[in-house]
């Protein structure tokens, strides 16, 4: 009556199958993959674009790193729409906007590539004009490009 490793793999494949089943019946489900491995990528622009898009009225810039990081510099003109808040954000400030005004989002760091979340759940809003500037912000203040502090 001891437990053996085909009893620890048998229970492990009933549990899983069963979660699965639930998620798969229930309304709200949760996703089993993120939807972005799904997407092509949101086409990337070159600096020397943006600075040309940029004295566009109609083109919005979106800084989607955590505001920390938005509070200690950005490109002028842009907003922040961090991927933690995007949904009140976006509600607040966004959410009336012609889905085919063109959107630049940066927001690469280090660590992680808070402009492809962002882009994503723009595109998955409606938007059909997202556009990613290359290399982030960091390449961008170095090259002596015009931010804000």
């Amino acid at each position: 009556s001891r437990f053996t490793p085909f009893d620890f793999v048998l229970l492990l494949s009933v549990a899983v199958v069963i979660g699965i089943l639930f998620n798969l019946s229930n309304p709200n489900r949760i996703p089993l993959y993120p939807r972005e491995l799904l997407q092509a990528p949101p086409p990337e622009i070159s600096f020397t674009k943006t600075l040309e898009l940029m004295n566009d009225p109609a083109v919005l810039l979106i800084d989607a790193r955590p505001s920390q990081f938005f509070e200690q510099g950005r490109i002028s003109g842009a907003i922040n729409l961090p991927t933690a808040l995007f949904d009140f954000v976006y509600s607040m400030r966004l959410s009336g906007m012609d889905p085919g005004r063109p959107l630049l989002v940066y927001g690469r760091t280090l660590s992680k590539r808070y402009d492809l979340e962002v882009a994503a759940a723009l595109r998955a809003r409606g938007h059909t004009s997202v556009l990613i500037i290359e290399a982030g912000f960091g390449q961008w203040e170095k090259k002596g490009l015009p931010v804000e502090p």
